[in-house]
């Protein structure tokens, strides 16, 4: 994922957070066919690995969702600050 695109989905996370009254937001990031589950909250995100969605039922399956706990976040992807 690029700075530009990061930054971009950064901005549009930070808009529909600002726009409403929410703790969090999850987004899905599509690339070719690759994929990336994200959930947003006021101080930043957690990232889960890049799945092969089309061989994976990740986006089927909740149980892979990201984390809501900050702590154990190494365990479900990557947290970003």
């Amino acid at each position: 994922m690029s700075h530009d695109t990061l930054g971009r989905i950064t901005l549009y996370a930070a808009a529909h957070l600002g726009a409403q009254s929410r703790t969090h937001i999850y987004s899905v990031f599509i690339l070719r066919d690759t994929a990336r589950l994200l959930r947003w909250d006021r101080s930043g995100a957690i990232v889960t690995e890049v799945t092969k969605y089309n061989e994976c039922d990740i986006l089927a399956d909740n149980s892979q969702a990201p984390s809501v706990d900050k702590d154990n976040a190494a365990d479900k992807g990557r947290y970003l600050d």
